[in-house]
């Protein structure tokens, strides 16, 4: 294919937008810095009738903002169904999408939509699947249909958010070939202007003496923030900071913190993405939350995008010491990592870090370090290369 020429990539997703959904922040941050590295990229998503009613130009605004985007794309809103609770409108959406894509003749369609990769397939479309997900332990009949149609031409290769997520798809017949790990990343310009932890702590109202320890993310029971609260139990002289979570989530937090007797925990709400950097700023360590439950019993949570956040922002990092995060994170390199599920060594690592000036230090600056190249923009000039390798592989 001509290399000179701008790919032009639909890009179909199954989510309406803007969400509260970390989902949806990866994949609008993905696009939107593909459309920065010189892809013509449409972003297909669902509609709905208020959205076909109004103004498609406020619509775009209104999802820029939300984001805070800064390259050109297409959003496209195709209405199928509306969200009902035998939940069609996933495969419906990803079905008018397939039959969209065959009309628009992209090169390739990239898309987290498993119901779109044999539609693609089948209408002999280009596919690049996403996945953050370890499918061969998580979901076993997905592996194994992503293996038997990996040896279609029209089936370009899965890009996975981490190295575990890669594995279990090998592990399930996916070919290495047609398996690429690139981590998520963060926007640099979410993190401007620097603030001192003074400044931070101004901005958002917390007292400038007080040691804080920051969690960001959603806060599903499955999160494992129960840990985090038996942290705060067992240091009350540290103020934690919770920010995010739906309102129905948030609700079933505050009320366990209340039932705890916890003074020490606040929780200020969810906060857009252009909203985060001062409450980074403002900690002397960013928490996840010390535990595998979320990895081990749910599946769900795997290599976390805040972690990219975290690094960015050039703070101290406590973690629990599991395999995914350790692609990413060095003990008393980058992090404090500390044994999962241990409530005395979450506590020690934490008291370790407050309490050595010069350890925070040297792990703040390995976080700025490691955090140097793992950009959107970064990121989406290595899908453009891939995507470029695997359609001359295929003999697009």
């Amino acid at each position: 294919m001509n290399t000179n020429k701008p790919l032009r990539i639909g890009y179909i997703y199954t989510r309406p937008v803007p969400s509260r959904e970390t989902d949806t922040q990866q994949v609008l941050s993905t696009v939107d810095a593909l459309g920065g590295a010189g892809a013509e990229v449409e972003l297909v998503l669902p509609g709905s009738y208020r959205r076909l009613l109004g103004s498609r130009a406020a619509y775009d605004a209104e999802v820029r903002d939300f984001y805070g985007l800064r390259h050109p794309f297409r959003l496209a809103p195709l209405w199928t169904v509306e969200p009902s609770p035998i939940q069609l409108e996933r495969p419906a959406h990803a079905a008018a999408a397939a039959m969209l894509a065959r009309g628009r003749r992209y090169d390739l369609v990239h898309t987290r939509s498993r119901a779109a990769v044999p539609l693609c397939v089948a209408l002999k479309i280009p596919i690049v699947f996403e996945t953050y997900r370890r499918l061969g332990h998580d979901a076993p009949k997905t592996a194994r249909m992503l293996a038997g149609l990996a040896r279609s031409r029209y089936f370009l290769g899965v890009i996975t958010h981490s190295r575990q997520s890669a594995d279990s798809l090998a592990a399930a017949g996916v070919p290495r070939d047609k398996l690429r790990v690139l981590h998520n990343g963060f926007d640099p310009s979410k993190f401007e202007p620097r603030l001192t932890v003074a400044e931070a702590r101004a901005a958002i109202g917390l007292p400038a003496t007080t040691r804080v320890a920051v969690y960001t993310g959603n806060v599903q029971a499955q999160k494992g923030l129960d840990t985090v609260l038996e942290m705060a139990a067992r240091t009350p002289d540290v103020s934690y900071v919770i920010v995010g979570g739906k309102d129905k989530d948030l609700a079933a937090l505050r009320d366990d913190i209340a039932h705890r007797g916890l003074a020490n925990v606040e929780c200020p709400g969810w906060r857009p993405a252009a909203e985060l950097a001062p409450y980074f700023y403002a900690a002397d360590v960013l928490l996840i939350p010390p535990t595998a439950r979320p990895l081990v019993e749910h599946g769900r949570t795997v290599l976390p995008m805040k972690v990219f956040g975290y690094l960015a922002a050039g703070r101290p990092i406590l973690a629990p010491d599991l395999e995914d995060l350790r692609e990413v994170l060095e003990d008393g390199v980058s992090a404090c990592l500390v044994a999962p599920d241990d409530g005395d060594a979450a506590v020690a690592g934490l008291r370790r870090v407050l309490d050595d000036p010069a350890l925070a230090a040297r792990i703040s600056a390995g976080a700025r370090a490691v955090a140097a190249d793992r950009t959107w923009d970064a990121r989406a000039e290595q899908l453009i290369t891939q995507y470029r390798a695997w359609l001359g592989a295929a003999g697009f």
